[in-house]
């Protein structure tokens, strides 16, 4: 047997609805947060790579030292 839905009832849920939809405050709040964690990402996303970059600048050194090759130009080093 179904259970009969009054317009009563369903304004309630409705309204339950509405009550637990996130505010507009909430979703800046939430922009705001996402833009700070895709910052502090991104920077140390950076750190690793400049941190790779320069191993790999080193080593590239040591090999050319060792054939005796010149470099074709001195690579520009990164700054963060």
């Amino acid at each position: 047997m179904t259970k009969q839905v009054t317009n009563e009832d369903l304004a309630v849920m409705i309204k339950n609805g509405f009550d637990n939809a996130a505010s507009r405050q909430d979703l800046v709040d939430l922009k705001d947060e996402l833009k700070t964690d895709i910052s502090r990402i991104e920077s140390e996303v950076d750190k690793a790579l400049h941190v790779e970059y320069v191993s790999l600048e080193v080593r590239v050194k040591r090999i050319e030292n060792k054939l005796g090759l010149k470099p074709v130009s001195e690579p520009k080093t990164a700054s963060i």
